[in-house]
């Protein structure tokens, strides 16, 4: 049970990202490497707050560490780069480790723009959000989105698809159960 607990975050990033490859207005991707500047870190210590964060434009290309981004969304359309972290969203965090996602995410925001231009594409708009599935934020809005409303969100249907594989991997679970000795 435990390892299926731990493993569902992982499922969820999953149906997501492949339920928006279905948008042909989107491209869709994950970043498992991205890096995190040493001008970020020194910005968001300068800055902190979030307003003060997501005015700031940085290079992209230094790494004082690097950092998975669970998915990188880029709508051909407006011509917005939106960088998203899935979590399951049905726990609070501690104050410590709500503190380090926001920076993360802030940190993320100040370098998107230019990492776009560098992977080729001209967005117009950049943003980094938070995904809580299961609708209890840890973060204020605008940086997360509760899974209710990732339809409006991304203008596109999600939340069914997503819960057809989650009733999906229930079942499969449920049965492993019942198959145990």
């Amino acid at each position: 049970m435990s390892s299926a607990y731990k493993r569902h975050g992982q499922i969820l990033e999953a149906a997501l990202l492949e339920r928006l490859k279905d948008c042909a207005r989107l491209q869709v991707w994950r970043e498992d490497a991205f890096k995190l500047s040493h001008e970020s870190l020194k910005e968001y210590h300068v800055h902190q707050r979030i307003e003060k964060c997501t005015r700031i434009e940085l290079a992209y290309g230094d790494s004082e560490r690097a950092i998975p981004v669970d998915m990188i969304v880029f709508d051909n359309e407006t011509k917005a780069l939106t960088s998203y972290n899935i979590k399951r969203g049905n726990g609070s965090y501690d104050g410590g480790k709500r503190r380090s996602i926001q920076s993360d995410l802030l940190r993320t925001h100040m370098l998107l723009i230019d990492y776009g231009r560098l992977r080729g594409i001209s967005p117009s708009v950049a943003r980094s959000r938070i995904i809580f599935f299961y609708g209890l934020l840890s973060l204020p809005k605008p940086l997360a989105i509760a899974g209710s409303e990732l339809d409006d969100h991304f203008s596109f249907p999600i939340i069914e698809e997503v819960e057809a594989v989650n009733d999906y991997f229930r079942e499969r679970l449920y049965a492993l159960i019942e198959e145990e000795p």
